[in-house]
């Protein structure tokens, strides 16, 4: 029902049609100079979309990689069994391309991510997360966007003769609601994030987070919960990362930080058990008796149980880096009043 007329030849969509349906398979696009991506099938029609097997990796293994980059950079390795999309619509509003859609649902994803930190430092300014949509060459409007049975892996190379740590989320879902950088409103929606995960395959980890996209200074609230992590579990991260060992467990945390680009405030509470430091050797196979003994004395409540609030924290963020890193500084330096 193609229709070419006097009246829709002077529209940014020059016709006008009742349907239209796209099917395509075995898509592939150059990403960058470093990733590809390929999609084993895309299906489009006018309100519902559906892309299955879709994979974002690295043509270059992880030694590989750090040879075509400068600086640090992360190299992506993301597999997604299916997206489906509802109740979409795509157009022009103004001068601006427009697309909305009811509900994204992303299903079944493997996120691995690694990291090179003996790479020459990025010193290029990270912008925030409310930034980055507001700055979108393009009008998005997403009401509900799902993750539904997601895995995600962070992995970063600190020396040379040492593995990788290790940061693991298994069984992520969670929900963002009001994701988009217009509205038609007089009050315009805040974006926000509801997620579930084990953490470490362990802890049972909350978060909600909320941010308001036309916010210039980049307004956000960050809050969660952690449930019993123990300190096995830590060391997969803290040994290769940080030359430390660490006994015990933490019980329970709560953190809560409200804040912009540049600073932030707010609190952790942490509860924890007969929780002390063993300091590494070099070679990060022993203990240093001496350092051992020596952090040990700086360390609050050693070998005890107890719970610590941390509340009136003032964190400087560093934009250089991510926000993924600000919230670490925020939580880190918390745990940090709480020990030491």
């Amino acid at each position: 029902d193609l229709k070419i007329d006097s009246t829709s030849v002077s529209e940014k969509i020059p016709f006008n049609f009742s349907d239209f349906a796209l099917k395509a398979d075995s898509v592939f696009l150059k990403v960058d100079e470093r990733h590809v991506m390929k999609v084993v099938s895309i299906e489009i029609h006018e309100k519902n979309s559906a892309l299955k097997g879709l994979k974002l990796e690295s043509i270059y293994s992880k030694q590989e990689f750090q040879k075509h980059t400068p600086v640090e950079k992360d190299r992506y390795d993301l597999r997604i069994d299916s997206i489906a999309i509802a109740s979409q619509d795509f157009g022009f509003q103004n001068d601006s391309v427009k697309f909305q859609s009811s509900k994204f649902l992303i299903d079944n994803v493997d996120f691995q991510i690694y990291r090179d930190k003996m790479q020459p430092k990025d010193n290029s300014v990270k912008p925030m997360y409310s930034e980055m949509l507001r700055k979108l060459p393009f009008l998005l409007k997403i009401d509900t966007l799902e993750v539904e049975n997601t895995r995600i892996v962070y992995e970063e190379r600190m020396k040379a003769d040492r593995q990788p740590g290790k940061v693991v989320f298994a069984n992520v879902n969670g929900e963002i609601f009001n994701l988009t950088n217009y509205s038609n409103k007089a009050q315009f929606p805040s974006t926000r994030v509801v997620a579930a995960a084990d953490f470490m395959n362990e802890a049972s980890l909350q978060l909600n987070w909320s941010f308001k996209v036309n916010n210039l200074s980049d307004w956000f609230n960050i809050s969660g919960s952690m449930s019993s992590l123990s300190a096995k579990n830590m060391n997969g991260f803290l040994k290769p990362a940080m030359n430390v060992k660490a006994e015990g467990e933490i019980t329970n945390m709560d953190f809560d930080f409200s804040g912009n680009r540049n600073k932030t405030t707010g609190g952790v509470n942490i509860a924890y058990k007969d929780f002390k430091i063993e300091v590494l050797k070099k070679d990060g196979t022993e203990k240093s008796g001496f350092l051992t003994t020596v952090a040990n004395i700086f360390v609050k409540h050693n070998g005890e149980s107890g719970r610590n609030v941390n509340e009136g924290l003032e964190i400087t963020r560093d934009k250089t880096k991510s926000f993924w890193n600000y919230l670490w500084s925020c939580i880190k330096k918390g745990a940090l009043k709480t020990f030491v």
